[in-house]
């Protein structure tokens, strides 16, 4: 108790320095492993708290946007809200701008996803794994590194989207909890309408279940198709809370390959997750359907490599996805002695480890951050408080 408590308290003097025992707290201990995720999420939280995004930004466009509906009667915003698209990313963030301030929305949404890949990881651990062993850690280590913080926080619809239809997946999966995961299914889309795509390929494996060969070939033929998905992506504009789903289908469509070197890390990424999870898969996981949906979705983003923003959404899912397998397969393997092939693995996924790692100092360099944003923040706080 000891540790946790000077932990807590050290993140309260200093939030930033107290991050790396919070992270240690993660890896050690099973007790207050959930203490110490909470302890990480606010932390993420308040570092996104303070960044002051630049106009190209989303996260910038969200700000404008809610200070002009901030101004409308409510029932404008409600109309405004469902016009926009992904009706409950808008309705989260007006709810959290309305009553907290704009910085706080990716506050939020820091919580909101650390709290669902945490959940995940020690619920799985309970069941199935029962210690804090280094199968825990490397799972651990594996999400904090592959959650890009920067980039998937100030692209908040889609990081929501994506983690509510994993935890979706978990539950309908892991937990058996059908009328729940079903819930979860249809708000992942409402949060961002890409997960319609996902949606479509969850039914796909169950009724090709049998078929896995059949299912990955119509993954990647239609999924590599762009006329197809257009026309796919048309037909939804009919729907109106996946109008805007329809409408930036032809951005999402055109050739573009950027330059510099995070984008080909992104598929080669893939391309070793591809490569473990081959090394680390048994007979009886061949059948499983959360390998096969990240098999599938490495497949789409392969088959999309000239088309920027398809490939990137469908390798950030291809990472999300390969928590849910990295879990299976080490809860398999525990009373397994330690062969070549996931020795081979484990340094495969060191290199990903490493380099994500890299690419989350990277994609913070370049941020403008508030540096005096705890105490900007506690004023903050204090005015709320004083005001309402």
């Amino acid at each position: 108790m000891a540790y946790p408590l000077a932990v807590t308290l050290l993140f309260f003097i200093s939030p930033l320095l107290s991050l790396i025992f919070t992270i240690h707290g993660l890896f050690t201990s099973k007790k207050y492993s959930l203490w110490f995720g909470v302890i990480f999420a606010i932390t993420v939280g308040l570092l996104v708290y303070s960044i002051v995004p630049g106009q190209e930004t989303d996260l910038y466009r969200y700000y404008r946007y809610l200070d002009d509906i901030s101004r409308y009667n409510f029932s404008d915003v409600i109309s405004s809200i469902w016009s926009a698209g992904d009706p409950l990313s808008y309705s989260l963030m007006y709810i959290v701008s309305h009553f907290l301030s704009n910085n706080f929305v990716p506050f939020v949404v820091a919580l909101i996803d650390y709290s669902i890949l945490f959940y995940i990881i020690f619920d799985y651990r309970k069941q199935f794994i029962h210690k804090q062993d280094w199968r825990t850690r490397l799972c651990i280590l594996f999400t904090i590194s592959t959650f890009i913080v920067f980039n998937s926080l100030m692209g908040l619809r889609f990081s929501v989207g994506t983690l509510v239809f994993l935890l979706a997946l978990y539950l309908d999966t892991v937990r058996k909890e059908k009328w729940v995961s079903k819930i979860l299914y249809i708000s992942s889309i409402f949060f961002h309408s890409s997960m319609l795509l996902m949606a479509v390929l969850r039914v796909g494996v169950w009724f090709f279940h049998k078929r896995s060969i059949l299912f990955y070939a119509l993954a990647l033929v239609t999924g590599s198709i762009s006329s197809l998905l257009l026309v796919f992506s048309e037909q939804l504009s009919a729907i109106p809370f996946l109008s805007h789903f329809g409408r930036r289908a032809a951005d999402y469509l055109v050739f573009n390959i950027p330059s510099g070197f995070v984008y080909p890390f992104n598929l080669l990424t893939c391309v070793l997750l591809l490569v473990v999870i081959f090394l680390m898969r048994q007979k009886k996981q061949g059948s499983s359907i959360i390998v096969k949906l990240n098999i599938a979705t490495i497949l789409i983003a392969f088959a999309n490599f000239y088309q920027f923003v398809i490939a990137s959404r469908f390798t950030t899912i291809s990472k999300y996805l390969f928590i849910l397998v990295l879990l299976e397969f080490l809860a398999d393997s525990r009373n397994e002695k330690l062969t070549r092939n996931n020795l081979i693995a484990i340094i495969l996924l060191g290199i990903v480890i490493l380099g994500n790692l890299c690419f989350q100092f990277i994609a913070f360099s370049g941020v403008e951050l508030m540096w005096d944003f705890p105490e900007v923040l506690y004023k903050n706080v204090i005015q709320l408080l004083v005001v309402r």
